[in-house]
């Protein structure tokens, strides 16, 4: 399954939207993008994404239970097609999304682990600056959709106490953050605040305590409620998606540490550095990297407004443009980072035990 969103745009033809596709898991890779191989599920400029999720949730939850009637043109017979969701493709933010994740800027920023940002305070200089980078490449402990809707019936707990401000800070401290069941939460807040006006003006007759009147009127709302009230997705059998929302390397990589990294490179050049670094990448020998001749000027005047395939062109000729132009300790990252990313980008990986044992080595 694939959800993404288009940009938004002043033109009203091309309103921002959401988009939901999917692509059959079984397909050969250079079968798998071809456009009559993705099929078009839902779209919307109103409706999230979790809530266009629970249709199709519902829909899958039918077919994993009766089936679909479909025709083998192979055996040239009927077949039944029971269908199962491998995993969800889409960038870092619409996949904490679907895995009811605070984001990557909370406390807890990891969808798949429970890492942790660095909240505290750091002997400074290298020292400080070591151990920060020590902690924040360790992996906390993983994921999965068990504890988190554990957490969210938690969450559900205490709002129906009569606290649902306390969700927030719940969400905080977990890491677990669902926009879905975030709606409910904003609704009992209202007819909640509400209600408590309403109590005050009401004449002093003899009736039952202000915490049960409270508890009872809790009750209520929430019988008027959906029986699920948390991530549609959540409730897919068999798909967990903490942990089967692939890593995403666009983002990541090429829009993350490269696009950082280069800005700082270019930011350290005087005129005559740039000078060098343009020349050098205007006359670099591209043989073999199947991407245009780059355009020095470009990517080094505008180093703050290039794209992903920019990257991924300066990715590749790092070492050679680079050299003599940057601190070591600068380069030798630029080095580690190029020797990572030929393993990151494989499109095919034919031997699994290898190539981690390959990728352990260089990380």
């Amino acid at each position: 399954v694939y959800c993404d969103d288009t940009s938004g745009n002043v033109s009203k033809k091309w309103n921002k939207h959401n988009s939901v596709l999917f692509v059959l898991g079984g397909l050969p890779r250079d079968m798998a993008q071809l456009p009559y191989n993705i099929h078009f599920l839902s779209t919307s400029n109103l409706a999230s994404p979790l809530e266009m999720m629970e249709a199709i949730t519902a829909a899958l939850r039918e077919a994993q239970n009766t089936g679909v009637e479909v025709w083998d043109c192979l055996e040239q017979g009927g077949a039944l097609v029971i269908p199962w969701v491998l995993a969800f493709q889409g960038d870092n933010p619409m996949a904490s999304e679907f895995a009811s994740h605070i984001g990557m800027k909370g406390k807890y920023m990891c969808r798949i682990c429970h890492a942790r940002a660095d909240d505290k305070d750091r002997q400074p200089g290298v020292a400080g600056e070591k151990e920060r980078l020590t902690e924040f490449m360790t992996a906390g402990a993983d994921r999965n959709k068990r504890e988190t809707l554990a957490e969210l019936a938690k969450q559900e707990a205490r709002a129906f106490e009569g606290a649902p401000s306390a969700v927030d800070s719940l969400a905080t401290e977990t890491g677990v953050k669902d926009k879905y069941f975030q709606h409910f939460v904003d609704v009992l807040q209202v007819k909640l605040n509400k209600w408590r006006e309403l109590d005050k003006q009401d004449a002093p007759l003899p009736r039952p305590s202000k915490a049960a009147r409270q508890a009872e009127f809790l009750r209520q709302i929430r019988r008027e409620m959906p029986d699920n009230i948390f991530n549609p997705v959540l409730q897919l059998s068999d798909f967990d998606p903490n942990a089967d929302s692939p890593f995403e390397a666009l983002h990541v990589v090429l829009l993350g540490v490269v696009k950082y990294w280069w800005r700082d490179a270019c930011s350290r050049q005087d005129q005559q550095g740039k000078a060098i670094l343009k020349a050098r990448l205007s006359s670099v020998d591209i043989a073999g990297l199947n991407i245009s001749p780059l355009r020095g000027h470009t990517l080094v005047h505008y180093a703050g407004s290039l794209v992903g395939r920019d990257f991924r062109a300066i990715l590749q000729v790092a070492p050679s443009v680079l050299y003599g132009l940057l601190p070591s300790a600068a380069y030798e990252a630029w080095l580690a980072l190029c020797r990572l990313a030929p393993l990151i980008f494989q499109p095919e990986i034919d031997d699994l035990p290898s190539y981690k044992v390959w990728v352990h080595h260089i990380v």
